[in-house]
């Protein structure tokens, strides 16, 4: 795990590559926060009813349901490949 890897900005995407070429290496992601550490909440009321609920943020990238090794019991993983995924 690499803390502040925002510090590579535009270089991320290179050392992930560099890092992924190691034979040890099984898989790689990029993830604001190491699980279980989320830190983006918002109470957010509900549009449609009197509830309100809680949104919870934690950006990561492609690969990190794969990366470990999360089933999904319905749906599918985000894309980059797919616009719709990439913009949302």
């Amino acid at each position: 795990m690499i803390d502040n890897i925002d510090v590579l900005k535009d270089r991320a995407d290179v050392f992930k590559q560099l890092v992924d070429q190691q034979s040890q290496v099984a898989s790689t992601s990029f993830c604001m926060r190491a699980p279980p550490a989320i830190r983006w909440s918002w109470l957010l009321p509900h549009r449609y009813d009197a509830k309100e609920y809680v949104r919870t943020d934690l950006p990561v990238d492609d690969s990190y349901i794969s990366t470990l090794g999360i089933h999904l019991a319905d749906g599918r993983n985000f894309s980059k490949n797919l616009l719709s995924d990439t913009n949302s």
